[in-house]
């Protein structure tokens, strides 16, 4: 999986929008539209805590901060105390350990 389709799916489990009230699905697949959207948050939720449990927690909060919340890097470097070129590389580092747990869900939960 691409570090864009991660993204994609951060974006997508955050914006609580995403799938009601589009006019992009029909009205008759309005509850199927609701299953795979909370499908989807559990999945990326899973993912998550996958990535929760092989960081620290303050590797955690960096990336969760910056991937997550979309938090400019500077402003998660100067919150937190660290380099903005540890912000970078930990967001980098953890995406691929999230883009592995989504890729290990997907296989197992299918």
């Amino acid at each position: 999986m691409e570090t864009g389709a991660a993204e994609f799916w951060l974006k997508r489990r955050y914006d609580f929008n995403v799938g009601r009230g589009s006019s992009a699905r029909p009205v008759g697949n309005a509850l199927e539209a609701i299953w795979n959207d909370e499908w989807e948050k559990h999945v990326v939720d899973a993912a998550l805590e996958k990535v929760k449990q092989q960081s620290s927690a303050k590797h955690y909060q960096i990336f969760f901060l910056q991937a997550i919340k979309q938090i400019p890097p500077a402003k998660v470097a100067e919150t937190l105390n660290v380099n903005v070129d540890q912000v970078y590389l930990i967001k980098h580092r953890l995406m691929k350990v999230f883009e592995d747990a989504l890729k290990e869900l997907e296989t197992k939960l299918g």
